[in-house]
């Protein structure tokens, strides 16, 4: 597909399509027009061409470094059954997506751990000629060690360290964590629940750390083991509820969970943040536009996905051979589903 089809079927023009692709210039159209037009892309695998871009920078004089084929990677998203059930990582991937194109390269692919554990799965995949994988998400430790013996180039993503010496891009959930209880703290809250995985998880330790560092009692009955989605979030707090004895806040493991964990309140007649404070990790774009809107911690998702991209592309052109950590800073974002105590 050309330019201009993919100008005439989303109804822009041709150089609005070309700096989208392009440039990534953000400014040339609405998000839904970029959105659209990237869907139009992936739809039709068309991919930039380089060796083009590269004869008009020459004639008009600027150097530029030769440029390589196309190149094939894949996805596997670590953390969820689903590959369409996580707005977070898939937000991520959508980021991994538009830079890979730019590059001049497919995402060929992309599994879950579920798919993985699938035998045929696991044969297509040796067998696919991919040149890299990214990894999406906290990953055990058996599967990242099948990835690492059968894949050279690998950039793994995640709120927690991985324990592999493979290029790994971080946001740190252990002080993400701390600074979420932190903060409620500041509002003068004293009884802070959790409601997110517990066992092997940073969240927890980083929630379960900053508790003792503010001398404030860790209680077992406002802590809900609970795996991180919306339903499970609505359940773990119908189950905190059913003791009766409420904390003035919670901090949830994602998002998703902490808007079931308000849509269980709500059917409880309990009111966020009149009568409990709720706060998530993430910042999925819907964690706005909900009612009330949800203070959380933002991970910059789309800056993650971009050096992603860029790292892996550098490590299959042998551009370096140490492996490098990046640590990503995030961000306090304050919104209406937690009330000052003081």
């Amino acid at each position: 597909m050309t330019l201009k089809e993919i100008a005439n079927k989303v109804g822009v023009s041709i150089t609005t399509v070309s700096r989208v692709i392009n440039k990534n210039d953000t400014k040339c159209a609405s998000k839904e027009v970029r959105d659209r037009i990237w869907d139009v892309v992936s739809a039709s695998e068309y991919t930039p061409n380089k060796e083009a871009q590269a004869l008009r920078q020459t004639a008009s004089g600027t150097k530029i470094k030769e440029f390589v084929k196309n190149k094939n990677i894949a996805c596997f998203f670590a953390r969820t059954p689903d590959v369409n059930s996580d707005p977070f990582f898939n937000y991520i991937y959508r980021s991994i997506e538009k830079e890979a194109f730019k590059l001049g390269y497919f995402i060929k692919c992309s599994l879950s751990f579920n798919q993985l554990n699938n035998s045929p799965t696991k044969e297509l995949l040796l067998n696919s000629g991919l040149d890299g994988l990214i990894i999406l998400g906290k990953c055990d430790n058996k599967h990242l060690k099948y990835l690492c013996n059968n894949f050279k180039n690998i950039i793994y993503i995640s709120l927690a360290e991985a324990e592999a010496p493979i290029d790994q891009i971080i946001c740190d959930g252990y002080k993400i964590a701390r600074t979420a209880v932190n903060y409620l703290n500041f509002l003068g809250h004293t009884k802070i629940g959790y409601i997110g995985e517990q066992n092997d998880e940073i969240r927890y330790k980083g929630f379960c750390d900053e508790l003792s560092s503010l001398n404030l009692d860790i209680n077992p009955f406002f802590c809900i083991n609970s795996n991180l989605s919306a339903e499970c979030g609505y359940k773990a707090m119908q189950d905190l509820i059913k003791i009766n004895i409420l904390p003035t806040a919670i901090v949830c493991c994602n998002d998703l969970t902490a808007i079931g964990a308000i849509k269980a309140s709500k059917d409880a007649s309990i009111k966020v943040p009149q009568d409990i404070s709720i706060m998530g990790i993430d910042d999925i774009e819907i964690a706005s536009y909900i009612e009330p809107s949800l203070t959380t911690i933002s991970v910059p998702k789309d800056e993650m996905g971009k050096i992603a991209a860029k790292l892996l592309f550098d490590k299959i052109n042998n551009e370096y051979n140490l492996p490098i950590k990046i640590e990503f800073p995030y961000k306090l974002q304050i919104r209406q589903s937690c009330k000052n105590l003081n």
